[in-house]
């Protein structure tokens, strides 16, 4: 490597270490690659921002408007958004009703056996004892050209 490029490259490291968002987030956010944009349906993903008096806000922007591009939609509060969809999933989801339907589906899949498994399990007792059978013969010294 050239001494030019090895200095390119220590400058480009040292512009990297500066860099905005160069560590990950600090917060979680739970819709990441889950929700997606009302207005222009592009992935919506987390943003922070600080306030004048220094308090941080957490929330979720659709990527086309954090990038300039023709979305108007604005950031939803991350907090509000994240518990709105964990009451609605909850309501719709761990109902009685939806719960029975789940099991009842679980217990179905569970009674189907595989009709496959039963045949390779017998064939790997077969192979499983024709290997000892070979090991066996090759400790009793009883070697031939088919155990070669």
């Amino acid at each position: 490597m050239s001494e030019e490029l090895f200095g390119r490259v220590q400058e480009r490291k040292a512009k990297n270490k500066r860099a905005p968002a160069r560590a990950k987030a600090q917060t979680e956010y739970l819709l990441t690659t889950k929700l997606i944009c009302g207005d222009c349906n592009k992935l919506m993903v987390g943003e922070s921002g600080r306030s004048r008096n220094g308090e941080t806000h957490y929330y979720y922007k659709c990527h086309n408007a954090k990038r300039g591009h023709s979305c108007k939609k604005k950031g939803m509060k991350k907090a509000w958004l994240e518990r709105a969809v964990v009451v609605a999933t909850v309501n719709k989801v761990l109902k009685d009703s939806e719960i029975d339907q789940l099991s009842d589906k679980l217990v179905i899949m569970q009674e189907r056996e595989n009709t496959l498994l039963p045949t390779l399990r017998k064939q790997l007792t077969e192979v499983d004892k024709a290997l000892s059978n070979l090991v066996d013969a090759i400790q009793q010294g009883l070697l031939s050209k088919t155990t070669k």
